[in-house]
């Protein structure tokens, strides 16, 4: 998303010939517990031009070009888009996913949902084990849960930090792990245990050292998409090692 934001804000800026920020803030993620939360935010989400008035009604936003909820119905088209995991939430049968999914907006256009104000809260940054606000969205405990482990994930990094791990450093772990030469991990190969390396490699870094995407890209030397299909190829050889 980043890189998504990042980009776009370059090419607006160059078309429209203006400066200074074009998004008021960074991109957030939610975790959210489980499908009741997911479903909300999706109507939330949709529902916001509703709110501000640029849409009248349902059928108007069924047609508006700014927002996801044409693609779900099929009015409007968006390769990038993904429908089907939005609409399985609803129905097995994509026709009978929609309508459902449109008389879901349709009854929170009635009356807004108390998990309303929790979402709104996220938008504010309202951030503590007290209270259901920003980043996490669900019960008191799965919220507490969750703002702990992220407590312990921020002192792990602070840790890697103060003893300046760096890419090399996971490098010298993963060719102890599989004999080979650092070199081998920058070559692209079709060798399987090359391959295995590199997607560990990729994988480790990100998911557990959490260095990012674009560092990673500068250091193989390849595009972000290649390091994206590597970590997850990655996780699929940790999870298979670790079963």
């Amino acid at each position: 998303m980043r890189q998504v934001n990042g980009r776009y804000a370059r090419y607006f800026r160059k078309k429209s010939k203006t400066r200074g920020h074009f998004f008021q803030d960074r991109y957030k993620s939610i975790v959210t517990q489980d499908q009741y939360y997911i479903e909300q935010m999706v109507r939330y989400i949709h529902l916001n031009s509703v709110r501000a008035g640029i849409c009248k009604t349902l059928r108007e936003l069924d047609t508006y070009k700014w927002c996801g909820h044409a693609v779900i119905m099929d009015r409007r088209s968006c390769d990038i888009q993904n429908t089907h995991d939005v609409l399985k939430c609803f129905a097995g049968e994509k026709k009978d996913a929609q309508n459902r999914y449109r008389l879901f907006l349709k009854e929170g256009m009635k009356k807004e949902p108390d998990v309303y104000t929790v979402i709104r809260k996220n938008n504010h940054d309202g951030e503590n084990i007290h209270q259901t606000g920003c980043r996490v969205i669900g019960n008191r405990e799965f919220v507490q849960k969750a703002i702990s482990a992220d407590t312990q994930r921020r002192a792990r990094l602070k840790e890697y930090a103060i003893m300046g791990v760096t890419l090399d450093n996971v490098v010298t772990e993963v060719i102890k792990l599989y004999n080979l030469s650092k070199e081998k991990i920058k070559i692209r190969g079709r060798n399987n245990v090359q391959s295995e390396a590199r997607k560990v490699f990729a994988f480790t870094a990100n998911r557990h050292y959490e260095f990012p995407v674009c560092e990673i890209v500068r250091y193989l030397d390849i595009s972000s998409q290649s390091v994206s299909n590597l970590i997850r190829e990655g996780e699929k050889v940790m999870t298979g090692a670790k079963s």
